[in-house]
């Protein structure tokens, strides 16, 4: 993923409109929630946590199929929301 790369080399502004572009072109929770990671590592808690929290209330509206295909990212989601206490 692009913005990943740019992420790693410390292109953060790079990196966020590449994210919001992967969130815009591909379906499921993962793009979200890597962008939600970077945000956390940009100290942009606030905007991490409710974009965690959108994914969590977006999968809630999906059929038990799509959330069984996005099992690891709806966890893993959910594990990010407990280091905010």
């Amino acid at each position: 993923m692009l913005a990943r790369a740019a992420e790693g080399l410390g292109e953060a502004a790079t990196a966020e409109q590449n994210y919001k572009n992967a969130i815009l072109n591909f379906p499921g929770p993962e793009a979200k929630h890597r962008y939600a990671h970077f945000l956390w590592n940009q100290n942009r808690f606030g905007e991490s946590k409710e974009l965690l929290e959108q994914i969590l209330a977006e999968a809630k509206r999906q059929p038990p199929h799509a959330r069984r295909l996005n099992k690891y990212w709806l966890d893993q989601t959910r594990d990010a929301l407990k280091s905010f206490g």
